[in-house]
């Protein structure tokens, strides 16, 4: 090695050194390493939801730290009190007692008619099992509760009953699948439809012609969930989010594009909603219930109204009879329910085809 070249490292380990010395200490900042590989997250998830728990106020100022990783470690710069609570959130995701136990994430969509009468909230029906849990922020059309686990499956028995007999109430498939401890699930279940939403106009000569733009329009829903347990497991963080965009109809326009051709221009209608709530604290003996509205369905359908008797009879119904078309938009609102279960229970969900969310982390 040249001198030229022992130098250059030299002045590069000097500055180095000098640089780590101007850090701001004056709280009693010391470095920490934390093994964070082997979990069900990585340590790159897991630095970002220690800055979250924390906030970021801890980590600026008088409270300086800095917090990074590579794939096998996270280092952090803090006060020791920090250090604490960096340590237990790391063991949250770390313990290898709790590696395998995992949550099951359902969700049940519903919609109510606008004609109905009586009870048209689904939360009347089961009010009596669910028990208000703290949100971080107030959202009006967000409620969670927790329901004790004798009470769940009376709480299942009358969503169900609901569903046979209630005709006030029409249900609709929801996703439903499972994550680890610390793992974020994702399951997708939209279709990206191309349509010709406007033209360009292009001057050939003396005349004007039109080209079609297409564009690409996503229509389904999404969902995440992600739980994680505390260090004594009574309690679990959950953070969840949906995404619903539906295709309620199409406008049609035309021009006449290059050649003569016509262009049918299309309109897309869309009902859009999306929620989404992190740092949800229930007991994980029992099950967490969200209740959340926004969205919107088209109902279509036929009426017939006639004679009575006469607008039977096979030939002569016609003249006795008239049939209109009936076009209804009702509200759609979701049930998101997540409950803690043992490996053995997760290993028969995933069998009866319940399966895992997708690590999107």
């Amino acid at each position: 090695m040249s001198f030229r070249t022992t130098l250059f490292i030299l002045c590069i380990l000097f500055s180095s050194l000098n640089a780590f010395a101007q850090l701001p200490h004056q709280n009693g900042q010391v470095w920490r390493e934390y093994p964070a590989a082997g979990g069900n997250a990585t340590p790159s998830f897991i630095a970002e939801y220690i800055r979250r728990e924390t906030g970021e106020a801890a980590w600026t100022g008088n409270n300086f730290g800095l917090i990074s990783c590579n794939s096998q470690k996270l280092y952090v710069y803090h006060t020791p009190s920090m250090q604490q609570q960096v340590a237990e959130i790391v063991a949250r995701f770390m313990r290898p007692e709790t590696k395998n136990v995992g949550f099951v994430t359902k969700n049940k969509l519903y919609s109510v008619s606008k004609y109905a009468e009586g009870i048209t909230d689904i939360r009347q029906l089961v009010m009596r099992y669910l028990h208000p849990i703290a949100m971080p922020d107030t959202t009006h059309d967000v409620s969670a509760y927790w329901i004790a686990k004798d009470d769940i499956p009376k709480f299942w028995e009358k969503l169900q009953d609901a569903e046979k007999s209630d005709m006030r109430f029409d249900w609709l498939d929801g996703p439903e699948f499972s994550t680890l401890n610390g793992m974020i699930g994702n399951v997708n279940d939209t279709t990206t439809i191309p349509f010709c939403t406007h033209v360009i106009p292009i001057q050939e000569g003396t005349k004007t012609a039109y080209h079609p733009v297409i564009s690409m329009v996503d229509n389904g829903q999404s969902m995440q969930s992600f739980s994680l347990l505390s260090w004594d497991c009574r309690t679990a963080t959950t953070d969840i989010s949906a995404v619903y965009s539906h295709l309620v109809k199409v406008g049609l326009m035309q021009f006449e594009g290059a050649d003569s051709q016509k262009i049918t221009i299309q309109q897309p209608v869309q009902t859009k909603f999306r929620f989404s709530k992190n740092g949800l604290v229930w007991s994980t003996d029992g099950m967490l219930v969200v209740f959340y509205d926004g969205g919107e369905r088209l109902l279509e359908g036929r009426v017939e109204t006639g004679v009575p008797v006469l607008n039977k009879i096979p030939y002569f119904q016609r003249l006795f009879s008239n049939t209109a078309g009936v076009r209804e938009i009702v509200p759609v609102n979701g049930i998101l329910t997540v409950q803690m279960v043992e490996e053995e229970t997760l290993q028969q969900a995933v069998r009866q085809g319940v399966g895992y969310g997708n690590v999107v982390r």
